[in-house]
């Protein structure tokens, strides 16, 4: 379930909600779709500091610092599930 509602915000994400490819690291990627992922990551309290621009904004870049951010964030959300711990944002995520 989308809780935070970012499926609704981006057709890639709404694209993953529906059992669409994962984001992931290493594959092309809308940057402002990157960007709403790690902007909700900031927001719920997870630090991103490599991923801020000197803006304030987030860079849009799936790069190492988001997939483990994402796979810390897997991990507190499915703590008995291991299989869900890829650092992928997939529809469980």
């Amino acid at each position: 379930p989308d809780e935070y509602g970012l499926s609704t915000r981006h057709a890639r994400l709404r694209e993953i909600a529906n059992g669409g490819r994962p984001m992931q690291r290493g594959m092309p990627e809308p940057l402002d779709a990157v960007r709403l992922v790690q902007a909700a990551l900031v927001q719920i309290g997870y630090s991103m500091p490599k991923s801020v621009l000197p803006t304030g904004l987030m860079d849009g870049k799936f790069g190492y610092e988001t997939e483990g951010v994402v796979r810390n964030f897997q991990t507190r959300q499915f703590p008995a599930q291991k299989q869900f711990w890829t650092g992928k944002v997939d529809m469980s995520t």
